[in-house]
């Protein structure tokens, strides 16, 4: 097998670091093995030679800097859990449309218009879609507004503890929709990774650990 056509199909950066090493000695073999058996009469060419000096560094390189970068990953996502530990038992807000409605307690947003709606409209769902709640008289002045539900639909029917999400529809003067954001506010009680990200729980709604936008004692 021919060295150059092992290195042309080395690993990315993507693939683990343990198929990269496995690669790079096959390759460590590979050359060492073709300068024990070439013919003294047309040695390896020089110039071919350096190319494939160079492949073995290149590859020594990535394995080292892969190496590298799954100690950074890891450290960052060490410190954001740290970081995220000590907001249990805090309010947060976070960027997040779920929130999570608790017997006896209210469920809680904030949203914020980025100028003056002529028409609001807030709609909560339940987790099968469908609409327990409608207000068409939400806050129309620009900036952050907060909406709390008491879990009751139009009728003043208590709806079962869950997980609801929230829309805002706003429209400005020309009936034009505004991109509204949307936020959960709750009390932190949990940490826990998911699949390398930090997420924080609010009761049963998980955000990830940069949706946090603001923090307070709860």
């Amino acid at each position: 097998m021919d060295v150059a056509a092992l290195t042309s199909r080395l690993p990315t950066s993507s693939v683990s670091a343990s198929k990269l090493a496995d690669d790079f000695d096959n390759f460590l073999k590979l050359l060492t093995t073709q300068l024990a058996n070439q013919d003294p009469l047309e040695p390896l060419d020089s110039n071919e030679f350096t190319a494939q000096l160079v492949r073995f560094t290149q590859v020594e390189q990535a394995i080292g800097q892969n190496q590298k970068l799954e100690q950074l990953v890891g450290l960052i996502q060490t410190n954001q859990s740290v970081a995220a530990v000590n907001y249990i038992g805090k309010r947060i807000e976070a960027d997040s449309d779920e929130a999570e409605l608790v017997s006896g307690e209210k469920a809680e947003w904030t949203f914020d218009l980025p100028q003056e709606s002529a028409q609001t409209t807030l709609l909560v769902r339940n987790a099968t879609g469908t609409i327990v709640y409608a207000d068409v008289n939400g806050a129309k002045g620009a900036g952050k507004h907060t909406f709390q539900w008491d879990g009751k639909d139009g009728h003043g029917n208590p709806q079962a503890p869950g997980v609801y999400k929230i829309s805002i529809l706003a429209k400005d003067s020309q009936g034009s929709e505004m991109v509204v954001d949307t936020n959960t506010v709750g009390t932190a009680t949990g940490v826990e990774n998911v699949d390398g990200t930090t997420m924080i729980a609010i009761g049963k709604v998980k955000v990830a650990f940069d949706k946090v936008q603001a923090i307070s004692q709860g």
